[in-house]
């Protein structure tokens, strides 16, 4: 009996309890839902180069206030490239006669969708009375063209790259 009392303490006294740790079998679990969505196979676009097109836009004004002629703006033209400047837009043409310009190049084509402009010139004639500015444009023409419908395949697997972040693979990867 004796024994059987010492070996009781001995068991009570070398068995604990871990109260103050916590003890995980695995790491937090986290889920995140996709949003609800409906997911097309979007259409692919390219497009054919045409041949060489131009246009020309005229503005004129007599007695500074009778003006007639494509939509002209140029009083602020200055202003215009220097906001451009500063937003990182300045590429583009700021001048509305010669966009206008661009546009009768591509009406006046059949069959032209847009033009690749390659260079512009504006002609200006300014007397006390009388004001005239003209702008033409020469460039190569563009037809959009219709590719089809992106397959099933790349469109799922677009899909599922981007729900992981994309990080993991080649953006070329996915292109193919």
């Amino acid at each position: 009996m004796f024994r059987l009392s010492v070996l009781a303490v001995f068991l009570a006294v070398t068995t604990g309890c871990a109260t103050t740790g916590r003890a995980y079998m695995d790491s937090g679990l986290s889920n995140r839902a996709e949003p609800a969505s409906v997911w097309n196979r979007p259409q692919e676009v390219g497009f054919d180069w045409g041949a060489e097109i131009s246009g020309a836009a005229s503005y004129q004004c007599v007695a500074v206030f009778i003006c007639w002629g494509a939509e002209d703006g140029g009083a602020l033209d200055g202003v215009g490239a220097l906001i451009g400047s500063i937003t990182g837009r300045g590429g583009a043409v700021a001048d509305p006669l010669v966009r206008a310009a661009a546009a009768n190049a591509v009406k006046g084509t059949p069959k032209t969708d847009g033009i690749y402009v390659v260079s512009h010139e504006t002609d200006s004639f300014n007397i006390l009375i009388y004001k005239k500015r003209t702008a033409t444009v020469r460039g190569k023409a563009i037809t959009v063209k219709t590719l089809g419908e992106v397959s099933q395949e790349r469109s799922d697997r677009n899909r599922n790259l981007n729900a992981l972040g994309g990080s993991l693979v080649n953006v070329g990867d996915v292109l193919k």
